[in-house]
Order: C-alpha cells, then sequence, then structure tokens
C-alpha cells in the first residue's frame, strides 16, 4: 500500500498506559515516519500539550494541518481507518475485538484511578470509589482470562488487554492476577514479547 507521507505529532509521557496503547499501535502499523513522538509530563501541563490537548492528558496526536485528536481509543478510530493495513480491528470479528477492547480500557481506566488516588487523595485506604474500583478489577480479570486465546496476530482488544495487564504489574503489583490467573499471564507474557510492546514496556527503577 502506497502512503502519503503525513507528519503528526504524538504527545506522550513514558509510563502512561493509554499513551502506551497508541504507542503499540504506531509499532504494530509501521507508523514511525508517519508518526513523531513528542516526550511530555502532563502533570506540568506544558504548553506544547496544552495547546493539542486543553485537558493536558497524553496521548493527543497532532496531524499536519494543526487539527488535534485526543483519547487513546478515538485516536485508536483515526489511525485504523486512515491506515487500514495491518487491520487491528478486523470487521469478521469486530465484537469479539470491541468486547476484549472494552474490558481493557476499562481495566486500564480503574488502574490509573486507583494510582491517582493512593497518590494524591487524604487517606486513600478509606476511599470508597477506590475500594469500589479494587473489587472490580479482580472481578474483570478472571472474566478477561476467559476470553483470550493465543494469536499470531494481536488485535487492538489484545493489545489494550496486554498493556492494561502491564500496568497492573507496573503500578498496582499488590493485586496478584497473576497467582490467581496463570494462564492469563502466560498470554500477556507471550504476548508481552511483541517487539512493540517490547519497546513500549515503562521504565524501571
Amino acid at each position: 500500500m502506497i502512503r502519503a507521507h503525513i507528519a503528526m505529532q504524538l504527545f506522550v509521557s513514558p509510563t502512561s498506559p493509554f499513551a502506551r496503547l497508541v504507542r503499540v499501535i504506531r509499532l504494530e502499523k509501521a507508523l514511525t515516519d508517519e508518526i513523531a513522538i513528542e516526550w511530555v509530563d502532563p502533570w506540568a501541563s506544558p504548553d506544547p500539550l496544552t495547546r493539542a490537548n486543553p485537558y493536558s492528558q497524553v496521548p493527543a496526536l497532532k496531524l499536519a494541518d494543526g487539527t488535534t485528536i485526543v483519547d487513546s481509543l478515538v485516536i485508536a478510530s483515526f489511525l485504523e481507518s486512515r491506515f487500514p493495513e495491518p487491520a487491528l480491528m478486523p470487521p469478521a470479528t469486530a465484537a469479539a475485538v470491541h468486547h476484549k477492547l472494552g474490558l481493557g480500557k476499562v481495566l486500564i481506566d480503574a488502574a490509573v484511578d486507583l494510582v491517582v488516588t493512593k497518590r494524591f487523595r487524604h487517606q486513600p485506604d478509606s476511599d470508597p470509589v477506590a475500594a469500589r474500583r479494587w473489587v472490580a478489577i479482580e472481578r474483570a480479570v478472571p472474566v478477561i482470562a476467559d476470553g483470550v486465546t493465543p494469536v499470531e496476530q494481536p488485535d487492538l482488544g489484545d493489545l489494550a488487554l496486554a498493556v492494561a495487564l502491564a500496568y497492573l504489574d507496573f503500578r498496582l503489583p499488590d493485586i496478584e492476577w497473576r497467582v490467581t490467573q496463570p494462564g492469563l499471564a502466560r498470554w500477556a507474557d507471550d504476548l508481552g514479547q511483541r517487539p512493540a510492546l517490547a519497546e513500549t514496556r515503562p521504565p524501571t527503577g
């Protein structure tokens, strides 16, 4: 497929799972020439990021004409439409992909909310919303485990789940999902060896 060169900027931070999902898509679709990475600290609200996304959140995608697109799933949808090969949401399995994608995205939402609660709110252990998020994650993990299968070419749902589970390992190791779901852990580890996932792992230390 012949692609027209489009200079795009993707604002990301190294630890955001939302940004990581789009970074993975960028690599899976071989878009390194089309999309340049711009590293930012969203908590510092730098001007380039707030001009691209007034919410000062990553990821944010700035197109060559200045149009900006925010939110990881909206950006994913745009990239899938603009660069359909390789297909990360094959029409024949769209319902299954959306099922996994929803579970993965909401798992990321819940996990990030827990991390923010622990870091910035007073008495996080007594926060009823945080407690609800924790229980929801523990309830969701076996559902996720029941719905994954080994794949040679992962779809967008697989990638979202892999990113979400890796974020639990990174920020919430007290959620011992690997102990309760060893099969899911093997699935995530196998998928995590793909270059797009291996190259976007958050920094350690």
